[in-house]
């Protein structure tokens, strides 16, 4: 595997500033409706301006970062080693996208309550999954656990939703930024990928072995 990450992308918004405040409107109708956000915000997003985004795998790979998302109901966690995101499950997709949005908070020193917080990953999740082709995501408990804030929010604080918006925005193209960088794999990480380089191998091995035991008349367990 190679020692660096490199790809290439359009240097456009995601989405222009003239658009944020029918999308705006559109998250709130949304959310009035008890309707998903992902319809709302998918004819704003500028498609075009990061094709090379796709597949899902690539981009993750290319954020070569370590998350610890929250087990759903439970306060452990678990790490996802973004070295080979390919082995993650497709429905964990959107799990990362959204705490990956939630890293962002940190980094771009953008401090609110945290449903606020939860709105702007909800946001910044769904702005991706047009970006990566992945299909929108309709309400879950998370989701349902905040739309009432969300809607007081709205409803209470004229900027709520427009701070929201333009932050999740600044972290989607925070990520996508990070993404075009150049790194060298830090030592820790270079090890991290060859130990899956290794496990994959004996998986497949393993698979091989299995297979030409049932091609052979033996015993497949």
């Amino acid at each position: 595997m190679a020692n660096e990450l490199k790809t290439t992308w359009f240097d456009e918004e995601v989405l222009g500033p003239d658009d944020f405040p029918a999308m705006a409107e559109n998250i709130k109708q949304a959310l009035r409706n008890q309707q998903p956000i992902g319809p709302a915000i998918e004819p704003f997003v500028r498609l075009g301006s990061f094709p090379t985004l796709r597949p899902v795998e690539t981009f993750l790979m290319a954020l070569d970062k370590t998350l610890h998302i929250p087990l759903e109901g439970n306060e452990c966690y678990y790490d996802v080693v973004m070295c080979d995101p390919g082995l993650l499950p497709l429905d964990t997709w959107f799990s990362v996208l959204h705490e990956f949005l939630h890293w962002t908070e940190c980094v771009l020193e953008w401090c609110r309550p945290p449903d606020q917080c939860e709105f702007r990953s909800e946001i910044g999740q769904n702005i991706f999954n047009q970006l990566l082709g992945l299909e929108f995501v309709g309400p879950n408990n998370n989701y349902d656990k905040w739309t009432g804030y969300w809607l007081r929010g709205i409803e209470r604080n004229e900027g709520y939703i427009f701070d929201t918006v333009s932050s999740a925005i600044a972290g989607v193209e925070f990520l996508i930024q990070r993404a075009a960088e150049i790194r060298t794999l830090s030592p820790r990480r270079k090890h991290i990928n060859h130990c899956f380089e290794q496990l994959i191998e004996y998986v497949r091995q393993e698979q091989l072995a299995k297979s030409n035991r049932v091609g052979a008349g033996g015993c497949a367990s």
